[in-house]
């Protein structure tokens, strides 16, 4: 038995412990997707000769520390290390941070055009710099720690709430309205926030978040195949473990159940399809589960020079709210479990690779459905011998990043390719009725029968469903070039020339399989779509692929406590916009002003920095 005098000395062994971990410095804290530090890291990277780090965003300060502990920080320039000392700085001051704190972050932005008759132009999916770049006119982030393990952030946004088109079913957002709009609530203020709200918890080589945030996996600069950054928020639990040479993400990302907002009514087949204020009451119970579910592996060879991620995942969706924990193994491969009604699996793989120092390449490719050995290839279907349609992208960039003075400079080249029916498929007999599925036979959808799709559904004051993949979703070819100078913490211009065609293909495509004959399976964008069309009952009048071309320039500049100015002006010009060659060429000339102040612990970092 211990004597009296050891078991006080483990009691206060334990006790200085905990208080130990009580004030220990806290890394678990989660950096957005558009994080600078993430950024400066990125560049330190191509300029050292590595390869990109992960790419699987939002990241925590413990993963991005280990970011930084690969550069040799004695290689670096100057300037390098200047860059490197502020990432690192921020990292720590804020691992430092105690309790509670709360900043403000105020922004006043402005959109001038002048063509805003055109319908093409309006609203934030309209305009080349997105919602995704727009800011709130307040933010006021709260975030928190308890000990070394565990972090929490909320925000409140004041933002102007979207109101609606008398008499049609799609919401009519301010910006682009009139030829000159504001970000200021004079149409109400949002009420559907917080946008991003979090839990999490972690050690130096792990990190579980869950919560309400924006995911981002990918490095490419027009968008990524897989998880894009447009998505206003995920609804999800994510855990990853990394090391220097090895990450593991598990992600479970919730959305609502398109039954919720599909209408099929055989009767009337026009009211059919997809309907933005949904299809429920607010007292009305909502059926339905739909969540991606997927596992990545990332890992880098040849002393860091290359980088691979392969990503396994599915969209898991059931109208009758089954849950089959088979799907949430994280380590099986989705396609071997077979389950047609439930689940469309998607297959990623990344490769990237830093040939010299400040030159990095960098692919992406997705398969959805594929004709594989023993199945009906869509080039050999004929007549009753149906076959489904391949669906695959493609993303293929370079990126140079050069030391100039001060700061430095970057040129990215990226093209993107997306085949027809990429992200789209039926939902097999959800949705549908035992006399349809007799009737019907070979596998189709009709209007109002939702499908098991990439595109997935958000709901602030309506349901709105977009491309969870690339923003530009299906049927589409890209080509970018984007030439940039930057000087950290001080300012910034960046060039931008971006060519797209567009088929006839969206979001609301209803999926078919195909011949040889009537469908278009081809490697270019379709010109006529073959099938109906959830959301627009004109579609059949589509009968031309949609080129736009868009030059534009963009320029910040960061003045002292917290205050910066930023523009960008877009001059856009569309041939056959919707898809119809009767509508000519329109353009438009987008411009964005705006003021930012800032009001929290990083103005100690912009001190720092002008300081030194």
């Amino acid at each position: 038995m211990a004597s009296p005098w050891k078991q006080k000395l483990c009691v206060l062994a334990v006790a200085c412990g905990l208080l130990d971990g009580l004030h220990a410095e806290n890394y678990q804290k989660i950096y957005p997707i558009t994080s600078n530090v993430y950024h400066v890291v990125t560049r330190l990277y191509v300029l050292q000769g590595l390869a990109l780090p992960s790419s699987s965003g939002p990241w925590s300060g413990s993963e991005l520390s280990l970011m930084l502990d690969r550069l040799d920080y004695g290689a670096l320039s100057p300037v390098e290390k200047q860059w490197y000392d502020l990432a690192r700085y921020t990292l720590d001051a804020d691992a430092g941070k105690r309790n509670l704190h709360a900043g403000v972050d105020a922004t006043l932005e402005t959109y001038i055009h002048p063509n805003p008759g055109s319908k093409y132009f309006r609203g934030s999916d309209n305009w080349f710099r997105g919602w995704p770049e727009q800011h709130p006119l307040v933010v006021i982030p709260v975030e928190g720690t308890i000990s070394s393990l565990f972090y929490g952030y909320i925000e409140a946004d004041i933002a102007q709430a979207q109101k609606w088109n008398d008499g049609e079913n799609q919401p009519a957002e301010t910006m682009g309205e009139e030829w000159f709009t504001t970000n200021l609530p004079i149409h109400g203020v949002d009420l559907f926030v917080p946008y991003r709200a979090l839990l999490a918890t972690g050690g130096k080589n792990w990190s579980f978040e869950i919560g309400r945030d924006r995911l981002s996996w990918g490095s490419g600069t027009t968008g990524n195949l897989l998880i894009g950054d447009q998505v206003q928020y995920h609804n999800m639990a994510r855990i990853a473990a990394y090391n220097d040479a090895l990450k593991y993400t598990f992600l479970i990302s919730a959305f609502p159940h398109p039954r919720n907002y599909y209408f099929c009514d055989s009767a009337d087949p026009s009211q059919s399809g997809y309907k933005a204020e949904g299809v429920k009451e607010h007292d009305d119970y909502e059926n339905g589960v739909k969540a991606y579910i997927a596992h990545r592996l990332e890992a880098r060879f040849w002393k860091n020079r290359i980088g691979v991620a392969v990503t396994d995942s599915v969209m898991y969706m059931s109208d009758t709210n089954k849950i089959d924990l088979i799907d949430f193994n994280p380590a099986m491969f989705y396609h071997n479990n077979f389950k047609r009604g439930l689940t469309n699996t998607i297959f990623g793989l990344e490769f990237d690779m830093t040939v010299m120092r400040g030159w990095n390449i960098y692919s992406q490719v997705v398969i959805d459905d594929w004709a594989s050995s023993g199945e009906t290839k869509p080039s050999e279907a004929t007549g009753d011998d149906k076959a489904e349609p391949n669906a695959v992208g493609v993303i293929a960039g370079s990126t140079y990043v050069r030391r100039m003075g001060d700061g430095v400079l970057s040129i990215n080249l990226e093209g993107a390719y997306t085949s027809p029916y990429l992200y789209l498929r039926d939902s097999d007999v959800q949705g549908k009725s035992p006399a349809d599925i007799t009737a019907q036979g070979i596998r189709s959808q009709k209007l109002g029968q939702y499908g098991i799709n990439f595109v997935v559904g958000t709901h602030s004051s309506y349901y709105r469903e977009q491309f969870m993949g690339y923003k530009y979703g299906c049927d589409a070819m890209v080509a970018n070039l984007r030439v940039a100078y930057e000087k950290l913490n001080a300012w910034s211009l960046t060039g931008n020339l971006f060519y797209m065609a567009h088929g006839t293909h969206d979001q609301f495509t209803v999926w078919s399989q195909i011949d040889n004959v009537n469908v278009n399976d081809g490697w270019l964008p379709s010109s006529s779509p073959e099938t109906d069309n959830q959301y627009d009952r004109n579609a059949n009048g589509r009968d031309a692929v949609a080129h736009t071309f868009v030059i534009g320039l963009h320029g910040a500049y960061q003045f002292r406590y917290g205050c910066s100015a930023f523009g960008q002006m877009d001059y856009v010009i569309i041939r056959n916009p919707g898809n119809i060659s009767d509508n000519g060429t329109i353009q438009d000339l987008q411009l964005t002003i705006g003021l930012e102040w800032k009001l929290d612990d990083f103005g100690a970092l912009e001190r720092k920095s002008k300081k030194d």
